[in-house]
């Protein structure tokens, strides 16, 4: 009789951050200070940023979820491509950064 190989797929970074943000809480707070659809949307745009970045992909989710609520609040998008705002790595760790636009 052959032993079975159990085999886990490892989650990865990206998908363990889509999670975490992806939560009903989460998405309720975030609907709570921009509105339902545009909720969606900056969540969106805060797992595009992390995805263009391998260094965001290290930090913990809550740091990235922490950043994103103060970029919220203020209204500013974490898009790259607009550079109002920026989720920076630091270690393990994200911080927002305003932009210059």
């Amino acid at each position: 009789m052959a032993d079975a190989i159990v085999t886990t797929k490892q989650e990865q970074p990206i998908e363990k951050i889509s999670s975490y943000m992806y939560q009903e809480q989460v998405i309720k707070r975030f609907a709570d200070m921009l509105g339902e659809k545009q909720a969606q949307r900056f969540v969106a745009s805060v797992l595009t940023a992390v995805m263009a970045d391998q260094k965001l992909q290290a930090c913990t989710a809550q740091s990235i979820y922490l950043s994103a609520v103060r970029s919220a609040t203020l209204g500013l998008s974490v898009d790259p491509a607009y550079g109002q705002a920026y989720l920076v790595a630091y270690g393990n760790v994200c911080t927002f950064m305003p932009g210059y636009k």
